[in-house]
């Protein structure tokens, strides 16, 4: 199917015959690729998460002139954003995961340290500082997390502004990841398939910002942890929901489909 019957048949509405040439036109291939997306997820979820995305104005798009491009980025920029904080928000309420940010924003105004000075501090400087102007407001857990897992938040002082660790945690999955390793022989014989479907999507869900563009930390004791950051990087790079990989969303789902059949298993 060409790219045109493709934007027809998901976006009936919208007038391609007039304008679906020059720049413009990849804007609106991009739309195109976005609604299919969404019939992924919704048909991927189906029975287990309703999902609700949010619509897209095609007014606006259609507004947006032949030349004038950078509205329309930046629409569809929006888009995407709203749609990957959807899924993001419906998988942590329906799985076993749960998150705590730690908010560092407001360490940019600290008078007298200048961004550039954080960027180029080392671990031990950088633990200092978190230790004086951060860790005075964090609650206990968000203290805990960071003793076990300091690099999400040691990290997020590269960030220029709105920069936040996160921490995503689920006793559900150490208490697969540590039951396999107890019970090796058991999982290879009953469980094989499964267990390494599991490892792979484990695989994916440990990489959730695309393009490498932040460190990523696991950790395993009472719970399973993984941390990252998020913020502004730069004038061009944000790091947001929109910077989510779309196999982070779809190994979240199926890597919680696999644990929910291990409570069967081994529980």
């Amino acid at each position: 199917m060409k790219t045109e019957d493709v934007v027809k048949w998901v976006m009936p509405e919208f007038p391609i015959g007039e304008r679906f040439s020059g720049e413009s036109s990849s804007y609106k291939k991009k739309i195109a690729v976005l609604q299919l997306i969404c019939a992924y997820f919704q048909k991927l979820f189906a029975g287990d998460i309703p999902l609700e995305f949010p619509s897209m104005d095609y007014y606006q798009v259609h507004e947006c002139s032949y030349y004038d491009t950078e509205p329309l980025a930046t629409i569809i920029n929006n888009y995407e954003e709203a749609i990957k904080e959807s899924l993001f928000n419906r998988l942590l309420e329906w799985s076993s995961f749960e998150q705590v940010q730690i908010d560092l924003a407001n360490t940019v105004y600290i008078p007298g340290i200048r961004q550039y000075d954080m960027r180029a501090w080392d671990a031990d400087k950088r633990k200092t500082f978190i230790r004086k102007y951060v860790e005075c407001s964090m609650n206990d857990f968000q203290k805990r997390l960071y003793e076990a897992m300091p690099g999400p938040v040691l990290d997020s002082l590269d960030m220029q502004s709105e920069r936040k660790a996160v921490y995503l945690f689920s006793e559900r999955l150490a208490k697969y990841l540590g039951l396999a390793e107890q019970q090796e022989s058991f999982v290879m014989r009953c469980f094989l398939q499964e267990h390494e479907q599991l490892v792979r999507m484990l695989s994916y869900f440990e990489a959730p910002i695309e393009n490498n563009l932040v460190c990523t930390y696991m950790y395993v004791n009472e719970f399973y942890i993984m941390g990252y950051c998020i913020g502004r990087k730069d004038y061009n790079t944000v790091i947001s929901y929109k910077s989510y990989d779309w196999t982070f969303f779809m190994a979240w789902y199926i890597l919680e489909k696999i644990l929910q059949r291990t409570d069967e298993l081994f529980l």
